[in-house]
């Protein structure tokens, strides 16, 4: 991680923000379907928030078969996969499309790992990434095929905040209207 965040970076979203930032990933998704003439085959939400954005953008893509994966990232063990995923009872085409959804992408731990889980289970598949909110540094998501996005920020640092600002870049440190701002701030604190 590049600088210290200041516990005055934090800023807790609205659900109206949060909606409107779902609407702007949504449109970009869609944009993308219609240009190259596809469709998801599959929705794979990271949990625990990536249930909301995921569940939201399989509703507006008409996508029907989900997959969840949960992962959980402690300091002390690192990435720890909390459950396995259901076993899907529908054969999906051997060249599917599958997008797999987050909310806050930070780092890209979970993100990655889940993308490797996935291309393990369907290796001929095309699979796309989509999070509400991504870490500029991380843009595009490696080990994704497409990487889709609703607001690009600069969580890490890795940018100064003056660049940040040019580039339209969010500097803040963003707070879910479901989350708590006391709470997020202790895991930053505690990771840093």
């Amino acid at each position: 991680m590049g600088k210290t965040i200041q516990k005055n970076e934090l800023r807790q979203i609205t659900y109206d923000e949060f909606g409107e930032v779902l609407r702007v990933l949504t449109d970009n998704v869609s944009t993308y379907c219609l240009e190259h003439e596809v469709s998801f085959d599959l929705v794979v939400p990271i949990l625990r928030s990536g249930a909301i954005t995921g569940m939201h953008l399989a509703s507006k893509l008409h996508v029907v078969v989900m997959l969840p994966f949960q992962y959980k990232y402690e300091e002390e063990r690192g990435l720890k996969k909390i459950c396995e995923p259901p076993t899907l009872k529908i054969e999906l085409p051997e060249k599917s499309h599958i997008l797999v959804v987050d909310t806050n992408t930070v780092t890209g731990t979970t993100a990655n790992q889940v993308i490797s889980d996935v291309r393990r289970l369907f290796p001929l598949a095309l699979i796309s990434f989509a999070t509400a909110y991504l870490d500029q540094s991380l843009f595009p998501l490696p080990n994704a095929d497409q990487t889709f996005y609703g607001v690009l920020g600069n969580e890490r640092r890795m940018i100064s905040r003056s660049e940040a600002e040019k580039k339209g870049i969010t500097n803040d440190c963003i707070v879910f209207p479901w989350q708590d701002v006391e709470e997020e701030w202790r895991a930053i604190h505690h990771a840093t």
